[in-house]
């Protein structure tokens, strides 16, 4: 990593550092290497007995329109953060669960992952379940996931423990975090509302009448981030299609078809 990189890495870490401890819970979870590009910290605060109501969670698997609806709320002046609690709600896949620890991402700037926060400090009156289709979503958590973010699902039994990813091929880790996640919120939260971000201009009403609030004004032509490679990976420009999770993982495939009618998408 360059030096100037890491300067700008480690000055991010103390600023957040600084925030979380103003909290009076913050603790560190795991330590790791801050010259090591691949190492994420993970801090955590400990639970509070008084929580705050917000009225939206919107949430998913990742790589599935979390920032791009952040903003849409903000530039209707809706306070809504991406990975981050604010006064009208959250737009995070890291709140899929609670969790005793978040990963702290000091590559990108702003508070992310919920610094000094965790699920269980709010209370989310209504939750948005928000989808993108199949094989672009598992190319793209393929392309920008971090092993921290399996980690976080595996620990917080949201992935089976124990899945051998090794002997498989490229896109199966993918696969089994967009299966999981998804099975995970129709089950745990099934009054949320299922949005499709690919048909978010559409949807838009959908959105806006379950939350009783007036219509959101759509400001942008498409969902952010859905061609930058945010993170500075080499990434996978191969085409995913069903063929190719079939010869990855037959049966898993086969769970993703069922699950793709479920959630009205056709593969």
């Amino acid at each position: 990593m360059k030096q100037s990189t890491l300067t700008s890495r480690n000055l991010r870490l103390e600023k957040y550092r600084l925030f979380a401890e103003q909290t009076g819970r913050y603790y560190v979870h795991k330590t790791s290497p801050l010259d090591d590009i691949n190492s994420i910290p993970r801090w955590g605060v400990t639970p509070v007995s008084k929580k705050i109501n917000c009225p939206v969670l919107i949430t998913g698997t990742g790589r599935c329109g979390t920032d791009f609806i952040s903003k849409l709320f903000v530039s209707n002046n809706y306070d809504v953060p991406h990975e981050f609690a604010g006064s009208f709600g959250c737009s995070s896949h890291w709140f899929v669960t609670d969790s005793d620890w978040y990963p702290v991402l000091p590559f990108t700037s702003g508070f992310k992952a919920h610094i000094g926060q965790r699920k269980s400090d709010f209370i989310f009156d209504k939750t948005i379940h928000l989808v993108r289709h199949p094989l672009s979503a598992i190319k793209s958590i393929t392309n920008i996931f971090r092993s921290t973010d399996y980690e976080f699902l595996e620990s917080n039994n949201i992935v089976p423990p124990g899945i051998d990813l090794r002997s498989k091929k490229r896109f199966y880790r993918g696969m089994v975090i967009y299966y999981y996640v998804n099975k995970y919120l129709l089950s745990n939260f099934p009054n949320s509302l299922l949005i499709h971000i690919e048909n978010i201009k559409s949807e838009i009403e959908s959105i806006s009448s379950f939350l009783n609030i007036p219509p959101l004004k759509f400001n942008s032509e498409k969902p952010t981030n859905t061609t930058n490679n945010i993170l500075g990976f080499r990434v996978s420009k191969e085409d995913v299609t069903f063929n190719t999770l079939k010869a990855i993982d037959f049966n898993l495939a086969s769970k993703i078809w069922d699950l793709s009618k479920t959630l009205n998408y056709s593969l």
